[in-house]
């Protein structure tokens, strides 16, 4: 529900900033789904309102598929630092996803969400499951 807010925020060219990676993200389509790739733990301290948790230690075929059952979907990554990003987008597209994007740090993803709507649901955080 929040992630295609989201997404419809974000359809033009943007770049985000993670520390020293840049990552580009262009024209993503409106119904992509927002994964909080954080522990169990760090997403009940904190995430995007609008992020589903999909833990990176828990991205495998089985729970993947409860997550993100349709693989044609596009879905934005994300997690505290960002650090995990392209190995987490890698481990999706193996799993056969076909639009992984790479949405850089939690608090990089909130920013840009917040630039593009003001007030936005989907940039603020929400503790707990």
């Amino acid at each position: 529900m929040y992630g295609r807010l989201f997404i419809a925020l974000v359809a033009t060219s943007v770049i985000i900033t993670t520390g020293c990676i840049e990552t580009r993200m262009t024209q993503i389509p409106d119904n992509a789904i927002i994964i909080d790739t954080q522990s169990r733990s760090g997403y009940e301290k904190n995430h995007l309102a609008c992020a589903t948790s999909l833990p990176w230690y828990d991205i495998d075929r089985r729970r993947a598929k409860t997550v993100l059952s349709d693989k044609t979907r596009p879905v934005v990554v994300y997690d505290l630092t960002g650090d995990r990003i392209e190995a987490e987008k890698k481990q999706l597209e193996a799993l056969g996803y076909e639009s992984v994007y790479d949405g850089g740090s939690m608090y990089s993803l909130r920013r840009l969400i917040e630039e593009k709507q003001p007030g936005s649901v989907c940039s603020t955080f929400r503790k707990g499951l």
